[in-house]
């Protein structure tokens, strides 16, 4: 055997160790958790606003008027979204106190999200 092949296989499973540690670092990092979360939240409060129709004005009304038609639709939106962001900012608040993520800190996040993405649903009815 070489001096070269010997190097070559010394140092492959210190770099495979390395790999694994650095993998297993990425996975406790809470970066993509956070971004997925963001994601659901900035989707939710955007589908929040869809709900609300521009008011078509009759010859003779202004938009004051108009708007007083539709005012129903947007305190439910300003309720809703208000909730949603106390939700997100909740949650953003507890991240900070986390030092790591695992598996089952993953599906717990699921479950937080899933009765907060009906809220557009029930906003809707």
């Amino acid at each position: 055997m070489t001096e070269r092949s010997t190097q070559q296989k010394s140092s492959a499973p210190a770099s495979e160790n390395e790999r694994a540690k650095e993998l297993l670092v990425r996975a406790r990092e809470q970066g993509r958790l956070m971004a997925l979360t963001d994601a659901v939240f900035a989707i939710i409060m955007t589908l929040l606003v869809l709900d609300i129709r521009v008011p078509q004005l009759a010859a003779g009304e202004n938009l004051a008027q108009g708007l007083l038609r539709v005012w129903p639709n947007l305190l439910v939106f300003v309720i809703s979204f208000l909730l949603t962001g106390m939700y997100w900012v909740s949650h953003r608040d507890l991240f900070t106190l986390l030092r790591g993520v695992d598996r089952g800190l993953v599906w717990l996040n699921i479950l937080f999200l899933l009765p907060v993405a009906l809220v557009p649903f029930a906003a809707s009815l």
